[in-house]
C-alpha cells in the first residue's frame, strides 16, 4: 500500500504519524485521512503491546474507498473485544494489548 511506504520502520509509532498530520499540506488527501485513521485507531482502538500500529485494517482500505461505507462501530467493538482476550487484570505476566484510553476507563 502506498500509504505504508511513507513509513520506513517495521513498526510505526503514533508520534511519527502525528508529525506527518501536523506537516500535511492538504487535509483532504488520502494520506492525511489514512494518517488520521491510523493514529486514532492506535490510540483509541487497538495497538501492539509496544504501542505501535496494528495494520490489519490496511487490508480493507484502498485509494478509492468510500469512507462512509465502513462500519466503524462494528470494527471498533470487535477490536475492543479482541484486545481483552487472554488478559487477566491481576496477572502481571498478562499485559493488556488494547488502547490505554480504554484501560484508563
Amino acid at each position: 500500500m502506498k500509504w505504508r511506504s511513507r513509513y520506513l520502520d517495521r513498526l510505526v509509532p503514533p508520534s511519527e504519524i502525528v508529525d506527518k498530520i501536523i506537516d500535511a499540506p492538504d487535509e483532504d488527501s488520502f494520506d492525511f485521512r489514512m494518517d488520521f485513521i491510523m493514529c486514532f485507531l492506535s490510540v483509541m482502538v487497538e495497538c501492539h503491546l509496544n504501542g505501535r500500529l496494528r495494520e490489519k485494517i490496511l487490508d480493507y482500505i484502498s485509494f478509492d474507498i468510500d469512507w462512509k461505507e465502513i462500519d466503524w462501530c462494528d470494527y471498533i467493538l470487535q477490536a475492543l473485544k479482541e484486545c481483552k482476550i487472554g488478559w487477566r487484570r491481576q496477572d502481571l505476566s498478562s499485559p493488556f494489548a488494547g488502547p490505554l484510553a480504554i484501560l484508563a476507563l
